[in-house]
């Protein structure tokens, strides 16, 4: 209605009858980072598979890794990371890897020789393999050791065999540190999970609030983030 009185004020039409369509919606987007030419914030139109999404970021750097992880907030504010393997979606032709994408959603493409770390950790995200960062505990130095609310002694390695198998095991990071067991040696493709303590998050929530205020890999971490 305003453009038809717009259109009639200045006088272009004596009688207009505008009618507006939507042709494209540019409001849902997917955000891509890591290694791929062109990151950023990709528009997502109809139903789009994570390949679409890798294909509008056009491709790889030569540098990516095989492995690409999807970071992705549920509608309960949980969050959710999901690892799809690349090998087993582009060459032995598992569709049932190329996930849909959803708005909101944060597609990761680490470089070769890394390790990712998710859960309650400093920093979560994914980290070269070099000469002095071999170990577990090495590797979660760098991103920024275990959380004030996480639980040292529940960590969760995920270790890629191929052929779409995987191994987990739990580490005691406490038993590390003392001595008691042997400090693992990280491989490419590692996915490190630091589990939360359910004590330590409800007292650590308190000292905030007093002082200021495919493969799932899932956790509800005590601060929502949103991208």
């Amino acid at each position: 209605i305003k453009i038809e009185d717009i259109l009639k004020e200045r006088g272009f039409i004596i009688d207009p009858h505008v009618t507006v369509f939507i042709e494209e919606y540019n409001s849902k987007l997917v955000t891509v980072v890591g290694m791929v030419e062109e990151p950023g914030n990709h528009a997502i139109t109809g139903r789009q598979t994570l390949l679409d999404v890798l294909v509008a970021a056009k491709g790889f750097q030569q540098q990516a890794g095989s492995t690409v992880y999807i970071n992705r907030t549920e509608a309960n504010g949980s969050e959710q990371t999901y690892m799809v393997d690349l090998d087993e979606l582009l060459l032995k032709g598992n569709s049932s890897l190329n996930m849909v994408m959803k708005p909101g959603d944060v597609v990761y493409v680490p470089e070769a020789g890394n390790v990712y770390i998710e859960g309650a950790v400093g920093k979560s995200g994914s980290y070269p393999i070099k000469a002095d960062l071999t170990t577990v505990s090495q590797i979660l130095t760098v991103a920024g050791g275990v959380a004030p609310y996480g639980d040292a002694s529940n960590i969760t390695l995920i270790r890629y065999l191929g052929d779409g198998n995987r191994e987990i095991s739990k580490i005691d990071l406490n038993k590390i540190t003392n001595g008691e067991i042997e400090d693992p040696i990280v491989k490419d493709r590692d996915a490190l999970i630091v589990g939360y303590s359910t004590s330590k998050r409800i007292l650590y929530g308190l000292r905030l609030g007093l002082g200021f205020g495919l493969f799932n890999l899932g956790y509800d971490p005590p601060e929502a983030k949103h991208y």
